[in-house]
């Protein structure tokens, strides 16, 4: 016998994005929210300009 599904007000937010969504959507969706958090690469400092 096959488990009843969970009605949508007792899933929590991880369970109805899965449920909602295709793995890579959230996974493009995840990546743009975070793209802010990766720190950019910089240029070395050369030190012989003063």
């Amino acid at each position: 016998m096959a488990k009843p599904k969970k009605p949508a007000t007792e899933m929590t937010d991880q369970e109805l994005e899965k449920r909602v969504f295709p793995k890579k959507v959230l996974d493009e969706l995840k990546r743009i929210a975070h793209k802010d958090d990766e720190p950019e690469t910089k240029e070395p400092i050369d030190s012989s300009r003063k």
